[in-house]
């Protein structure tokens, strides 16, 4: 006689086939010994390990913005005023700690909070996508600007060149690695919502 319990309303599960399902909600669970507990298991350690590459991502971001405010803090004209590197970083922390708090949930596709949070983590995801490429435009431009004098080399209290250039380019290239993780990170919450019903009362992706 089976002694666990379903997850999502604590009934007794009776039956113990590989893909239990409760009798009173229909809410299916795998056993811990299953080769589907194993590999869900396995995936959503891999989505909290991205979920942490994320939150070091927009530190980084939030650290190279704030670096840049300062060192052209006598001198801030666009797009520095903008101060993008910080509120995207910002986001990309939010949406890093979101995921590890996703993905930390009891092990169970039909815990009810823990399809909250996939959905809000998938949609901060996209959203990141979109932020990662604005990281890179920002730099790019910087870069330019840089380049070009306008920033770096004008009167009042110039920043140093060469640290505003480095700082420039690692802001393309924190941009770049926020819209590859969190391209990364929805494609792997969508096959494990497809493959395991993470998150979803039907299974499905959406």
């Amino acid at each position: 006689m089976s002694t666990d319990r379903c997850v999502q309303c604590k009934t007794l599960l009776q039956n113990n086939g590989p893909f239990r399902s409760c009798h009173v909600c229909g809410a299916h669970v795998f056993r811990r010994s299953d080769e589907g507990w194993t590999k869900m298991d396995s995936s959503l350690r891999f989505l909290v390990w991205v979920a942490v590459v994320e939150l070091l991502t927009g530190t980084v971001s939030v650290g190279c913005g704030l670096a840049m405010s300062v060192l052209s803090r006598h001198n801030l004209v666009w797009p520095l005023t903008s101060f993008a590197p910080i509120w995207t970083g910002t986001v990309i922390m939010i949406t890093g700690i979101v995921g590890m708090m996703t993905y930390t949930q009891k092990r169970s596709p039909h815990n009810l909070k823990l399809r909250k949070l996939v959905i809000a983590h998938v949609t901060l995801c996209q959203f990141s996508v979109l932020l990662g490429g604005f990281n890179v435009a920002y730099g790019a431009w910087v870069l330019s600007a840089c380049d070009a004098g306008r920033i770096c080399n004008s009167s009042g209290g110039a920043s140093n060149h060469n640290v505003m250039i480095a700082l420039s380019v690692a802001v393309i290239a924190v941009g770049c690695a926020m819209t590859l993780v969190s391209g990364l990170t929805t494609m792997a919450t969508c096959l494990c919502r497809r493959r395991f019903g993470i998150g979803s009362t039907s299974g499905s992706c959406y």
